[in-house]
């Protein structure tokens, strides 16, 4: 995480796909969801 974390402040976009919840807790972006072929925007998804 520290790589993405130091590639993401000098500027560069960092796209990174994972199931641990636990783990975009801890590192909060901007986050896209996928559920049932939709896509929602962090606040726009009910679930989780």
């Amino acid at each position: 995480m520290r790589l993405f974390l130091s590639i993401n402040k000098s500027g560069m976009s960092v796209l990174m796909a994972t199931h641990d919840f636990d783990l975009i807790r801890k590192f909060p972006q901007r986050m896209l969801r996928c559920e049932n072929n939709r896509v929602f925007e962090r606040n726009d998804y009910v679930g989780s």
